[in-house]
């Protein structure tokens, strides 16, 4: 899997904290929907299709 997933897919970012990242996580999990991660990211798609990933990354100087 790349680094990020979503580098070549057209996509939804939403800025979000680790607790809440892995607590989304989580709840797709338990919903059976694939999940793919980076180091800082979710990704998946909703129920109309759309692919969205939630971060954590705040730029190239926050690593």
């Amino acid at each position: 899997m790349p680094d990020h997933p979503g580098k070549n897919d057209p996509h939804l970012a939403f800025r979000a904290t680790e607790d809440e990242i892995s607590t989304v996580k989580q709840r797709l999990v338990e919903r059976d929907m694939e999940v793919r991660e980076s180091r800082t990211s979710i990704y998946f798609h909703d129920p109309d299709g759309n692919f969205l990933e939630l971060t954590h990354w705040n730029g190239p100087d926050s690593e």
